[in-house]
């Protein structure tokens, strides 16, 4: 039993600085879905930390409180709540998270926020249909990951702590040279070990985290500049050119030049 979420807005944050105000109340549903950065949260009993991967959702008419730790992107829904037939009000709004949820498909998810980073100016009805797409897209995510969890009785990913430490540190360096084999020993750990305990909690490797914020970027870079591959690859942490073209290609299954030119307006 799912609920319907009735799109109503979206508009797309890059690189927010600070909010105008710390704490704001809404009369519809809202939800923060970060791209970069961190913000620390309160909504009613439930705060904490927020980055790249989680969902934050706040009721109607209660106070959402925020503050930016590191310049943040995020997408910013509003949205009401339309209850399926054989659903009561009471139910439904008990299914509805409160607070911050973590998304484990990372690639969905980063796929996703490409997609909408794109149509975020636009406000044409084809536009608005897609934009209310990847809002069920994100609930639906949400609702098939928990289903999992509770098919197998137990949240095999619940946070480990040094591990979410690791992945907001990976988020802030990413684009430095990182040997994930000096990382490990850092928090005495070895290579084998540290890879397995961040996939069970992230749902994919560290190098596959780090490509996939580094690829993020040059894809912006691509699309929002004429740097040469060579500057692009120096800025995402690449040691040249040849080799993020290299990575770029297996991962998007296209050249960074093909890329730009299918992409760029």
């Amino acid at each position: 039993m799912q609920n319907h979420l009735k799109f109503l807005d979206h508009v797309y944050w890059e690189q927010k600085q600070r909010f105008l105000l710390e704490e704001d109340t809404y009369p519809c549903w809202t939800l923060f879905a970060i791209e970069e950065g961190r913000f620390r949260y309160g909504i009613s009993k439930y705060q904490g930390e927020a980055a790249f991967g989680d969902l934050v959702f706040c009721p109607p008419f209660t106070p959402f409180r925020r503050k930016i730790i590191e310049p943040l992107s995020f997408h910013f829904y509003s949205f009401d709540c339309i209850p399926s037939a054989d659903d009561i009000q009471k139910d439904l709004i008990q299914q509805l998270p409160l607070g911050k949820v973590t998304l484990f498909d990372q690639e969905r998810l980063a796929s996703n926020f490409f997609y909408m980073k794109q149509w975020q100016t636009l406000n044409d009805p084809v536009t608005y249909e897609r934009k209310a797409h990847f809002l069920q897209d994100l609930w639906h995510l949400y609702c098939m990951e928990r289903e999992t969890v509770k098919e197998k009785g137990v949240d095999s990913r619940a946070k480990d702590p040094l591990i979410h430490e690791l992945t907001l540190w990976i988020q802030r360096h990413a684009f430095e040279p990182i040997i994930f084999k000096d990382v490990a020993a850092s928090k005495g750990l070895s290579p084998v070990q540290l890879t397995r305990r961040f996939q069970q909690q992230n749902g994919v490797s560290p190098i596959e985290y780090l490509t996939h914020l580094r690829l993020k970027k040059a894809k912006t870079l691509l699309l929002e500049t004429n740097y040469t591959l060579e500057q692009i690859a120096q800025q995402c942490g690449y040691e040249n050119g040849f080799y993020l073209s290299r990575v770029f290609s297996k991962k998007m299954k296209m050249f960074p030049s093909q890329f730009r030119t299918a992409y760029k307006l």
